[in-house]
């Protein structure tokens, strides 16, 4: 194939020795100098209907200005309108070297009467090692004319030869049609086909595929989400699970798929992170009025929503441990002071309040009592009342440490110091600051 960017600079260095400029040159041939700039930077070449005239302008032949000899361009130019004499055989190589300079039309009718496809074809079959086979025919794909490439496609197929490489090339409408003829005879289409089709195309085979019963797994990257809401709505009313379609649909499509799987009686909390917040709380509020266990469900509603649940549990003499690290902790402590007006046992006292709220009952809370899920319900004030109590016991504070907040932390830090007592504990909790602060006093003192 000819060197786009050498013969760019053969033509600059050609128009320079005529000492003539871009639009000098431009003029003289009835073009823009735009195209002349583009020939020169290598990113066009010159039509073929251009290169006696160029070459007649710097006094050059055209293989001067080519680089090369070619038979098949001195043909053209000396009006042999297949690009070849009688009694010569065109050269594919030849062929796809010229391709950048020759029109569409003309490398459309050179294929054509020269039989360039037909002998490809047989050189498939033949696994001939001939130039005419089809890898070499393809490197022509990008000159060729939509029309000839549609031609190509067709008499490959009807031969069997695999047409991938062309899909780039194809018009839309030229592959839906081969498409939706696999689909007609009972063939799976190519997913790389799928990448140069329209999503309308893609949406329409899909859905008949669907219609079908076979999976459509294969087109759901290509699909619009109109279309996925749609087939995965129709799912889930047959109670079908939707996991496939998830990446693809829209919230609000989801949401419905969700109702018609609960209707259903199907599990829908593998579909909770992709939904409305507003309509998973709607879902999990039914579902506990229903009377139905909603624990797992937590995790995806607001704290507020959680503290109304809780208290409405309350209300009904049910414990509500459950429910402590999703509420907020001033509903926790709100709570805990009805539990402990409501003389209720000291183990439920212990298993539904506050650490805090506890203490200013006057209930004494086992050390082994203040686990995780209590700490989880504190804030950073209580946290730092509990770790004061449990350091003038002499008890371990290691495990609380981890729920300081960094203010408190500093806070404790500085007490304990002017006790002489050891900080390694709280060093993770500390800020930056306060670190660096004491490490300079440390050095200061040495």
């Amino acid at each position: 194939m000819f060197n786009m960017e050498s013969i760019g600079r053969r033509i600059a260095e050609l128009r320079k020795k005529a000492n003539m400029t871009q639009m000098e040159l431009a003029d003289n041939m009835g073009i823009t100098f735009q195209s002349i700039s583009n020939w020169e930077r290598g990113n066009t070449m010159p039509d073929i209907s251009k290169l006696p005239e160029l070459a007649e302008l710097f006094d050059v032949t055209i293989d001067e200005l080519l680089g090369k000899e070619s038979k098949l361009i001195k043909n053209i130019i000396e009006g042999k309108e297949d690009g070849h004499a009688a009694d010569e055989e065109i050269s594919v190589s030849e062929l796809v070297e010229a391709a950048p300079i020759l029109k569409p039309e003309t490398l459309d009718e050179i294929i054509e009467k020269n039989n360039l496809i037909e002998k490809a074809i047989d050189a498939d079959k033949k696994e001939d090692s001939m130039e005419y086979d089809v890898t070499a025919i393809r490197e022509l794909l990008p000159f060729l004319s939509s029309d000839m490439i549609n031609r190509y496609a067709d008499k490959f197929l009807d031969e069997g030869i695999d047409i991938s490489e062309l899909f780039q090339f194809m018009e839309k409408d030229k592959l839906t049609e081969i498409a939706k003829n696999k689909i007609k005879n009972g063939k799976s289409v190519d997913e790389y086909m799928l990448l140069f089709m329209s999503k309308a195309a893609v949406d329409e085979i899909a859905k008949e595929e669907y219609r079908k019963g076979k999976s459509i797994k294969p087109y759901l990257s290509r699909m619009s989400k109109a279309a996925v809401d749609d087939i995965a709505k129709e799912e889930a009313a047959k109670g079908m699970n939707i996991n496939d379609y998830l990446s693809k649909m829209s919230k609000d499509a989801i949401d419905e798929a969700a109702k018609l799987l609960l209707l259903n009686g199907k599990d829908i909390s593998d579909y909770l992170l992709y939904m409305n917040k507003s309509t998973v709380e709607e879902i999990i509020k039914s579902q506990f009025e229903s009377g139905k266990d909603i624990s797992g469900y937590l995790f995806y509603i607001n704290r507020q929503t959680v503290g109304e649940i809780a208290e409405y549990e309350l209300e009904k003499g049910k414990d509500i441990k459950v429910f402590l690290s999703h509420m907020k902790k001033e509903k926790v402590d709100e709570l805990a002071e009805r539990i402990l007006q409501g003389g209720m046992t000291h183990k439920a006292r212990t298993d539904s309040v506050s650490c805090e709220a506890a203490e200013k009952s006057d209930i004494n809370i086992p050390r082994d009592r203040i686990t995780e899920e209590y700490l989880d319900s504190l804030n950073g004030e209580q946290i730092a009342e509990i770790i004061k109590k449990a350091i003038a016991n002499g008890e371990d504070i290691s495990e609380y440490v981890p729920y300081i907040e960094e203010s408190n932390a500093d806070e404790l830090v500085e007490e304990l110091l002017n006790k002489g007592e050891n900080i390694e504990e709280f060093l993770p909790a500390m800020s930056n600051e306060k670190i660096f602060e004491i490490a300079k006093k440390a050095l200061g003192k040495d």
